[in-house]
């Protein structure tokens, strides 16, 4: 089940906690919410004191608008990723304090109000996901021109054993070879640079990396860097090692001085919240949609 489908339950739930139940005949015309069965029963009390047709739709519009607006949008979404769905009483604890001890023209009142606020809403959040969009884009393009300077070559080489016993582990140098594939001459490069068996989870060297070449490296040239570390292992072998370059972290500075391109602050929480965001925009076009569908049909039966 898919996000919005689990927000749609969600909303389902909802109206059944305010509950569009049957007929029982009574002069109170106010909402009881003390208690789900009260709630049930002043719904029904009051509509059985109306008469036109008209009137009933709107009260049935109005009830199920309270029920699908007067939860957080977003608070939807967050639980229905996680997999985990209202109870009826939960529901039902939400609506309690907006319903209770309201007349039919309140509750009109309230809905038209709740509705008015997820449309807001949904402006708000529109308006943050043309903002992700923009940055996630930005991303994607300078991601996209970063890798044009790149490491081309890794090799390793153990150092002395006396600089390995002193410092208690295996000591390492890496020499990397960049290319500048760029249409722009590039002085100097700042990478992080993780370096180890293919696949490990602990690196022989993660190092933030920064290269002041002796002139600036023009397009289609390479140049060569050396990384030194100390690791805790033993390399068994280059075919089991492969370097990483971490094109996110990575900036570069043209033959002026200035700092060209630097990766812009996208990461996986910003993922995580386009994401949300999408599915709570969305949602909340589906609930739009369906109170117009029932506006419709009470129009319809006037």
């Amino acid at each position: 089940m898919s996000i919005l489908d689990k927000a749609r339950t969600c909303a389902v739930m909802c109206a059944i906690a305010l509950g569009v139940a049957s007929c029982n005949k009574s002069d109170r015309n106010l909402i009881d919410a003390s208690s789900q069965e009260a709630l049930l029963d002043s719904v029904d009390k009051i509509r059985v004191n109306l008469t036109d047709r008209a009137e009933l739709d709107q009260l049935d519009v109005a009830l199920a608008d309270v029920a699908r607006f007067s939860i957080d949008p977003q608070l939807i979404m967050e639980q229905a990723a996680k997999g985990r769905m209202p109870t009826k009483e939960e529901a039902f604890r939400t609506v309690k304090p907006l319903v209770d001890n309201l007349s039919k023209d309140e509750l009109l009142v309230l809905a038209g109000k709740l509705r008015q606020n997820y449309k807001t809403q949904l402006a708000t959040y529109d308006k943050q996901l043309v903002e992700l969009r923009r940055r996630q884009k930005a991303a994607e393009e300078i991601g996209t021109k970063m890798a044009n300077f790149t490491v081309i070559k890794a090799d390793y080489a153990n150092a002395s054993a006396s600089l390995s016993e002193a410092a208690g582990s295996l000591a390492l140098r890496l020499k990397l070879t960049v290319q500048n594939n760029l249409d722009v001459p590039v002085s100097k490069a700042v990478m992080m640079v993780n370096f180890g068996p293919d696949g490990s989870l602990t690196p022989w060297l993660s190092q933030r990396v920064e290269k002041q070449f002796d002139k600036p490296l023009l397009p289609g040239q390479t140049a060569d860097l050396e990384v030194f570390s100390y690791f805790s292992g033993v390399a068994k072998g280059a075919e089991e090692i492969k370097p990483v370059l971490d094109a996110a972290m990575l900036e570069l500075t043209g033959a002026d001085g200035k700092v060209f391109l630097a990766a812009p602050k996208w990461q996986a929480g910003d993922i995580t919240q386009l994401n949300l965001l999408e599915a709570a925009s969305a949602h909340i076009r589906g609930q739009l949609a369906m109170t117009a569908t029932g506006m419709g049909s009470a129009r319809t039966s006037q």
